[in-house]
């Protein structure tokens, strides 16, 4: 993991950026959890966008399979395409970041309308986040702004 720091508009920022082995390392750390917790999911649910990759290695490592669902806040409103999902299953929800935890808020409480069962995980979560995950790979105490590794990080890719 690399860390810098950028000057932008007069203000210092932190970012990190990361590595593959860190997203495996906090996958790694997830999986844990959930053994400790003897949780098992029958179902992966991967949000799109940053949440796929995390969500294909769980489904495989688990091998188990997994959906996508799609929520984004775009204009003022939500869009979401959330597929038919079956009440008998539990589904492990993963997101890449718990930012400020609307995804998650909005979601979750779309699958506790359809009594959906249902853990969620973030590979990083932000300790100021307004939803608290079952499952982090990390804990993030600071606002540091993270670049996943399938992220383009700068413009000659």
């Amino acid at each position: 993991m690399l860390e810098f720091t950028v000057i932008c508009g007069g203000m210092l920022l932190v970012s990190e950026v990361l590595t593959y082995n860190d997203i495996h390392e906090r996958i790694k750390t997830i999986l844990d959890i959930m053994e400790k917790h003897e949780y098992k999911p029958d179902r992966i649910i991967g949000i799109t966008r940053g949440g796929l990759i995390p969500a294909v290695t769980m489904s495989h490592l688990l091998d188990i399979p997994m959906e996508i669902v799609s929520v984004s806040f775009r204009d003022g409103k939500c869009n979401e395409n959330i597929p038919e999902l079956d009440k008998e299953l539990n589904y492990l929800i993963i997101d890449d970041i718990n930012d400020s935890g609307k995804t998650f808020q909005h979601l979750t409480q779309t699958l506790k309308q359809k009594d959906i069962k249902y853990k969620t995980a973030a590979l990083n979560s932000k300790i100021t986040s307004k939803f608290i995950v079952d499952f982090a790979g990390i804990i993030q105490d600071n606002d540091a702004w993270i670049t996943f590794p399938w992220e383009k990080i700068n413009n000659d890719i």
